[in-house]
């Protein structure tokens, strides 16, 4: 009996964090901390701009080599000046304020860092990877959901980056072409039930 319990645990636990946003419905609410800024952060501030929302953790290879290749930032900053809102999420069960902050300042990161070592937010959102990307409209819409790019090991040229595809075309007032795709990464080290 114990057994069957466990594994219906597992089972469970497992569909929570693997659940994912449907493109097209609104974007669920979250109020976080951000430990830089030392005030907490609504989603519900930026109704009436695009936000993206980029899933972090300073440990893993793939956000470390997306960071010191800048990669991240030139990003933010591009569309930072067209008044998109970004906003790294860490759900890392074991980060503390402290490697939120020191990721802020070695990285110069010009955007919010904001906690969710609960992994609350993360589980909502189906966050899966670091990094793993949302975007949501004006009206609170997910448009977006899914990898930075396709090279994963950033070893080839012919890099088609999502997200930046993704926002070119909404602010040209278009649709995004490529709504979903596969992120990939890090597993999102959530807390264990």
């Amino acid at each position: 009996m114990m057994i069957k319990i466990l594994v219906l645990l597992l089972i469970f636990s497992s569909t929570i964090v693997h659940a994912e946003l449907e493109i097209g419905t609104a974007a669920p609410q979250f109020e976080l901390f951000d430990h830089v800024a030392k005030e907490s952060v609504r989603l519900s501030e930026f109704h009436g701009k695009y936000v993206v929302l980029e899933w972090i953790n300073p440990d893993c290879p793939n956000v470390k080599r997306l960071y010191e290749r800048k990669i991240m930032q030139h990003l933010q900053r591009d569309y930072r000046i067209k008044g998109v809102i970004w906003l790294a999420i860490n759900s890392t069960h074991y980060m503390t304020n402290e490697d939120d902050l020191s990721w802020h300042d070695i990285h110069r990161i010009k955007y919010r860092i904001l906690s969710d070592k609960s992994g609350q937010v993360g589980h909502i959102y189906g966050a899966k990877t670091t990094p793993h990307l949302f975007i949501i409209n004006p009206e609170g819409i997910l448009v977006y959901q899914g990898a930075l790019d396709n090279n994963p090991e950033q070893a080839h040229k012919k890099t088609i980056n999502y997200v930046k595809l993704a926002l070119d075309e909404l602010l040209s007032g278009q649709t995004v072409t490529i709504k979903e795709t596969e992120p990939y990464g890090c597993q999102v080290k959530y807390p264990v039930p």
